[in-house]
């Protein structure tokens, strides 16, 4: 059995991509359990319990390292009736902010 080099970086590629999606998916339940207590803080309900990756840019860190940067939206609600939005922030493995759009409250 003979494998080719192509067949190699395939796999290389295929192992990559799989290490950046299972990395993704604790990033992603790290951001989503600050985002929680974001909400928790400011006693609004996090709506559908889910976060949406919407970018992913090369940025830099604290130390002025590159990192990759992660910006996800979710949707929240202080009333009950209306749909607001927000966004949790990561750089690298940290996240560094989670914001809540302006809304309505009682």
């Amino acid at each position: 059995m003979v494998i080719s080099l192509g067949e190699i970086l395939c796999v290389m590629i295929l192992g990559a991509a799989l290490v950046y999606w299972w990395k993704g998916q604790g990033l992603k339940e790290q951001a989503l359990r600050a985002t929680r207590q974001h909400c928790k803080h400011y006693d609004v309900q996090l709506l559908d319990e889910s976060l949406v990756l919407s970018k992913v840019k090369l940025t830099r860190n604290e130390q002025g390292l590159p990192a990759l940067g992660r910006l996800y939206q979710f949707e929240f609600t202080a009333t009950g009736q209306e749909r607001n939005g927000g966004t949790t922030s990561l750089v690298g493995n940290r996240v560094v902010s989670v914001q809540l759009d302006p809304y309505r409250f009682n």
